[in-house]
């Protein structure tokens, strides 16, 4: 390639992890203006764990400031900017952004936009191509985090960009993304021919002498006459059009410049080599910090290949499975139960202050064969701060059993008071005495049975619902989940043991009031029902 290009792989730990800092983004704008000496095409593909919804990334600029603060290099900032938003519309881009991602602006997203802006740098997510209009969420099919961000220039030489489906064989939460770039001799020249014009901003005091040089310019002025005089009006094309109008600006363009006089740019300060290599060192420091924390996690995957357990003697099963999190600092961590390589059950446990302490339980009945294999493991990323205790069980289960979960999130206020919950995939279900498509279970024989239930909140918004298991119209427990703030995600188990009789009712149900936002239940925290015979 003739032309010169910068692009940049960036990845920025989550808020509130251990390993976020809030300069991260002024240390990505200092490599920006380091690196991009005498650049202008510019492309960053990224993981900010910034969430940006709609705010816009485009500078809105009013004219009038220039001449109040009485700016001298106006001109280029407005050309910067406008050659954006320019652009943007004779390509058909939109200017608006879009996202599926519209609930919640991190502090992150907002950092992000500044960067943006103060760097004449565009999201390229949901404006180009198969994502136009879009905005495809990029992580855990719920947030929108991972970005392809260009300068103005690169616009123009991006032929392909699409978010591709979630495949885990590629990444833990992320979906892929694919772009593509064309570069070809007619953008180099396109871009030079950019580079080398001289935007002249009008001064209304010149306007005169503006007029004067206009006017005396006789032989470009003649051209354009005869140009026109020339056209025919049915079979003119577009291309002529094109040079017309071409020809006209750069005669407004040399007379500008002759009437007011060339604006210049500021030349920047060459790459030093003592500088570099003190950001070489402070990246081999980074380097180490993440090489301590591979061998940190390798230990624990260490430990946890001695929780796993190998089935002697094929039967239905039942697992449970506590973590807790620690309040003496902010401590969050999934963790799924997993059995031949295909997760089953899944919880999570947020502590967000130092105060807090939170477990979560999960609980999952299966039927298993000789030789599965059934472990917990730590779910893809967030992790924060200390687990202090995990559990985990693995004992023969009875003749009659069931376990069911949500297979979505729901709105808690659209669930009613007193309404009855539907778990409609079932894992298991010997006896057939679950029903799907009421959330009833009705005992085949008469025994002592265990129930046990989950329900999670999510922190999108703030979530809050309680949930009771009833039998034979009685309320025999009750759990209540509640996330404060928009960060928290919280979930709360509830196990009762009954004697049932046939022909008993048995199901769990909404409380009376007080329900909002979000209920989770996805691939990393499920809203569940169990329940199996413990002895006739």
């Amino acid at each position: 390639m003739s032309n010169k290009f910068l692009f940049g792989c960036i990845y920025i730990p989550p808020e509130n992890s251990k390993y976020s800092s809030e300069e991260a983004f002024t240390e990505i704008e200092e490599e920006l203006l380091f690196f991009s000496h005498d650049i202008n095409n510019i492309a960053l593909v990224s993981d900010f764990n910034s969430r940006t919804g709609h705010m816009s990334d485009i500078v809105e600029i009013d004219e009038n400031l220039f001449d109040m603060l009485d700016i001298v290099n106006a001109s280029e900032i407005m050309n910067e900017n406008t050659l954006c938003v320019n652009n943007f519309i004779k390509k058909g881009i939109p200017l608006e952004r879009y996202s599926e991602d519209k609930i919640i602006v991190n502090n992150y997203g907002r950092k992000l936009i500044e960067l943006c802006k103060r760097c004449s740098l565009c999201f390229a997510n949901g404006r180009l191509h198969q994502d136009k209009f879009i905005g495809k969420n990029t992580c855990k099919d719920a947030s929108l985090v991972d970005y392809l961000i260009l300068s103005p220039d690169m616009f123009d030489l991006v032929m392909e960009f699409e978010i591709f489906d979630f495949d885990p064989t590629l990444s833990d939460v992320h979906n892929q993304m694919h772009f593509s770039l064309c570069i070809t001799h007619k953008n180099y020249t396109d871009q030079q021919n950019k580079k080398n014009n001289t935007y002249v901003r009008w001064n209304t005091n010149k306007a005169h002498e503006f007029t004067q040089v206009l006017s005396d310019d006789t032989d470009a002025l003649n051209l354009i006459k005869h140009t026109l005089e020339n056209f025919q009006t049915e079979s003119v094309t577009p291309l002529q059009v094109n040079d017309l109008i071409s020809e006209l600006g750069n005669v407004l363009l040399d007379t500008a410049s002759t009437a007011f006089g060339p604006a210049g740019k500021q030349p920047r300060n060459d790459i030093n080599l003592e500088n570099l290599l003190d950001r070489m060192e402070t990246y081999e420091k980074k380097i180490a910090k993440l090489e301590m924390e591979v061998e940190r996690m390798s230990v624990i995957e260490k430990e946890a290949a001695e929780l796993r357990q190998i089935v002697q003697v094929p039967g239905t099963y039942a697992f449970t499975w506590t973590v807790c999190a620690s309040g003496d600092v902010n401590s969050e961590i999934g963790v799924e139960l997993v059995i031949d390589n295909k997760v089953h059950g899944s919880i999570y446990v947020d502590s967000e202050t130092h105060t807090e302490e939170h477990c979560s339980t999960g609980f999952v009945i299966h039927t298993l064969k000789t030789g599965d294999v059934v472990y917990t493991r730590s779910q893809g990323a967030g992790h924060e701060g200390n687990s202090r205790h995990q559990r985990f069980l693995l004992d023969e289960g009875p003749g009659v059993a069931f376990s069911a979960y949500k297979s979505a999130s729901f709105d808690a206020p659209s669930f009613g008071v007193k309404h009855t919950f539907i778990y409609d995939h079932v894992e298991c279900n010997v006896g057939n005495g679950y029903e799907n498509f009421t959330g009833i279970f009705r005992p085949s024989v008469p025994g002592t049975y265990a129930f046990t239930w989950t329900v999670c909140a999510s922190g999108d918004v703030n979530s809050e619902i309680g949930v009771e298991l009833v039998i034979d119209n009685k309320v025999h427990g009750s759990i209540y989940v509640d996330s404060e703030t928009h960060t928290e995600e919280h979930c709360s188990t509830g196990f009762v043991i009954h004697t049932l009789k046939t022909g008993d009712v048995v199901y769990t149900r909404s409380q009376g009031a007080g329900h909002e936002g979000t209920i989770r239940s996805d691939k990393y925290a499920r809203t569940t029902f169990s329940g199996w015979l413990l002895f006739y």
